[in-house]
């Protein structure tokens, strides 16, 4: 989209009235070199605009929530131009971006710096950029949506370092009480290997030994013999606070935390999220946790089912008695009853939970009393960060 500057506009038509008025080869003169600027600039402006290269320099495509880098843009041209540059993605990373002014001669490029601090979860695109290209004379200006390929980035949940003594007080998932009581799940491949001298021959892989001519063996995934199982609050209408964004994300992470050390300490996990799939999986190895964050990058609060329901429809999944983690934003009235319920059908609840007020508090202290442990998320962050 091509804008005329109005002033020049205004002058030239003062100019041709001018011409009209005195007549003459002077005043037609000034009209038309006015008139023959203004063609010479529309020409080299669209010049401008196509000739236009932009160049994004971004160490890495995937980061996870908190982390920086350096990025270089750099803008080549085989003219003069001025140019105003702006990138919506980046802007979500800084409040104070306001674009950048870039000033290109013919022989170098113009170079801008920036660092940003990924402090959302997402997959963004940064190689969309809004330009404005200006001529010498600054009569026109030509609006123009450039495309830097394969620069989308994924920025992944942050993982927090769970003491698992700390979080779980009775020592349910302390790593000291179940290092010692690992089994190894023979539905669960882990690898194969080379046949070694005191291996199993339970072990041995009879159809690729064969196929080899040499023995191999199967490694299968330890475990604790325990099961970890986590609900996600992700119900539409559930993160509508100022800040709702950062504490959804927050939830994530510790949701994603708590998988993530079960599945260092051999413990399987069962995670049930209140989204619009209802998503139900399980995370036994490192594969299956990649893969639930892959998932979690592109996570929504879009569940169309309150997340109390959530809880009571899918609790027939877990065995009675069972370990069970509650990750929410905040506690009110139906979800004290839920929780209430479950803890007088002998589940053990954790409740992890991130908003506090007068008016909830009454319910962590009925909780606490009842035998539900509650921890409030923004302990686990800062005790990360101290």
């Amino acid at each position: 989209m091509v804008k005329i500057n109005k002033k020049f506009i205004f002058i030239l038509i003062i100019s041709f009235i001018v011409a009209i008025i005195l007549g003459g080869n002077l005043p037609y003169a000034v009209f038309y070199t006015f008139v023959v600027t203004l063609i010479i600039e529309l020409i080299y402006i669209y010049k401008v605009m196509e000739n236009l290269h932009v160049v994004f320099r971004g160490k890495k495509n995937s980061y996870t929530v908190g982390e920086s880098d350096d990025l270089e843009i750099l803008v080549k041209d085989y003219s003069i131009p001025y140019l105003y540059i702006f990138n919506n993605s980046i802007k979500l990373f800084d409040k104070n971006y306001n674009g950048h002014c870039v000033y290109v001669d013919s022989n170098t490029s113009g170079i801008i710096k920036l660092n940003l601090t990924f402090n959302s979860r997402g997959v963004f695109d940064l190689g969309k950029f809004n330009i404005i290209g200006y001529d010498l004379f600054n009569i026109f200006s030509l609006k123009k949506e450039y495309y830097v390929e394969n620069k989308q980035i994924k920025v992944y949940p942050k993982i927090y370092s769970i003491d698992g003594k700390w979080v779980f007080g009775d020592g349910t998932c302390d790593s000291r009480s179940i290092n010692r009581n690992f089994n190894e799940d023979t539905s669960l491949l882990k690898d194969i290997r080379k046949y070694v001298s005191g291996d199993s021959l339970k072990r041995v892989h009879w159809k690729l030994s064969a196929k080899h001519r040499q023995l191999y063996v199967k490694n299968f995934e330890s475990t604790s013999g325990k099961l970890g199982n986590v609900f996600l609050n992700m119900s539409r209408g559930s993160y509508t606070s100022d800040n709702g964004k950062w504490v959804e994300d927050k939830c994530i992470e510790i949701a994603a935390s708590l998988i993530n050390y079960m599945n260092i300490n051999g413990i399987k996990s069962k995670i049930f999220i209140s989204d619009s799939k209802n998503t139900k999986l399980e995370v036994y190895n490192l594969q299956s946790f990649n893969e639930f964050m892959e998932d979690m990058v592109r996570e929504k609060s879009d569940g169309n089912i309150d997340f109390c329901d959530f809880i009571d429809m899918n609790i027939k999944y877990i065995s009675y008695g069972g370990l069970i983690y509650i990750v929410t934003s905040e506690v009110h009235e139906k979800l004290w009853n839920t929780l209430c319920s479950l803890i007088n059908k002998n589940y053990k609840i954790v409740l992890l939970y991130c908003l506090v007020d007068t008016y909830n508090a009454k319910y962590m202290e009925s909780l606490e009393k009842i035998g539900v442990k509650t921890i409030n998320i923004n302990s686990i962050v800062q005790n990360n960060f101290n």
